[in-house]
């Protein structure tokens, strides 16, 4: 137990289509609770990316989903992630990763 944040890194490219990645997630615990956020994330401004550059030339942003989360119980959390932008495929969106950080005191 003890409190974390559950961040995505998210790596696209220039290729994105949108300046915004509109995005969903539900975690579900083994003790039955379910939790849903949604954001907008701002990946570019102004045409240029908002994420910092890695050694592969992509860009990476790290969002923060849900913060002080208490993980109760040991047993399986699942996450769905959801894409919310208008279409189906979302070209310049190369990897969502999940993060589970304990939560700096």
């Amino acid at each position: 137990t003890g409190d974390y944040s559950v961040n995505f890194k998210i790596t696209y490219t220039e290729k994105m289509q949108n300046e915004i990645f509109a995005m969903g997630v539900t975690m579900h615990t083994p003790y039955g609770e379910e939790r849903y956020l949604e954001r907008k994330i701002n990946l570019f401004e102004e045409g240029k990316p908002t994420g910092h550059k890695n050694e592969q030339g992509k860009y990476e942003y790290i969002i923060d989903f849900f913060q002080a989360v208490d993980f109760k119980e040991q047993g399986l959390y699942e996450f769905d992630v959801e894409n919310l932008m208008p279409s189906y495929k979302t070209n310049g969106i190369h990897a969502i990763q999940l993060q589970i950080l304990p939560t700096p005191k």
